[in-house]
């Protein structure tokens, strides 16, 4: 990974152990978030991985990170992204 890319995530606020996944068999899934996106990280849940989501003032989840067990939630998580 570029170094520009690492300084990119570390300015949104990811976690280092959200980027890295907590299961290191488990590659952890990151949504896409907008450049000019105006949220905050929250960590939704947390045990063998770690699920947290981009919320913007009005609660609504525009990203999200899953690692381990939470993995499988993708298609879920897709879901609740605002549009």
């Amino acid at each position: 990974m570029s170094s520009r890319a690492e300084r990119r995530r570390q300015e949104r606020g990811i976690p280092r152990h959200a980027r890295r996944g907590e299961d290191s068999r488990t590659s952890p899934v990151v949504s896409p978030i907008a450049r000019d996106a105006v949220s905050t990280w929250q960590e939704l849940a947390s045990g063998q991985g770690l699920k947290m989501g981009f919320l913007d003032e009005r609660k609504n989840m525009t990203g999200f990170v899953l690692t381990g067990e939470y993995a499988s939630e993708r298609n879920e998580m897709t879901k609740r992204l605002a549009v």
